[in-house]
């Protein structure tokens, strides 16, 4: 019999989905920031003058959906894997988001570890 070895999608909440998924949104982030390099070093005036920066976020197995983002009463859904001219402002709210992603998965981690050292005295 032949050993193949699958590779699916980790089961939600488990420790290696949660891992998966902080790969994934730090790869988002840095993609953000080499987007956000990128426009800033570019010094085009042009850009400067309609405030619009070219973003890409990336398309990863657990994140394909579109990302909405909601500015000043106009709404954007922003196409996974595609470079996209965004303004300023979504691009700062996705980085905003993002920062705050890592600061949630943050504290969920050091949340849990009283669990876990509870679970191996309990076992």
């Amino acid at each position: 019999m032949e050993n193949i070895e699958k590779n699916e999608a980790p089961k939600p909440g488990t420790k290696d989905a949660l891992k998966a998924e902080n790969e994934a949104l730090k790869a988002e982030l840095e993609a953000m920031k080499a987007a956000q390099v990128a426009s800033t070093n570019t010094g085009n005036a042009a850009t400067q003058k309609s405030g619009r920066v070219k973003i890409k976020l990336p398309l990863t197995r657990l994140e394909k959906d579109d990302v909405f983002v909601g500015l000043n009463g106009k709404t954007y859904l922003i196409k996974r894997g595609v470079e996209v001219e965004v303004p300023v402002g979504v691009a700062k709210v996705l980085a905003r988001k993002e920062k705050m992603l890592a600061i949630a998965m943050e504290f969920e981690a050091q949340a849990a570890q009283p669990l876990e050292e509870l679970a191996k005295m309990n076992q």
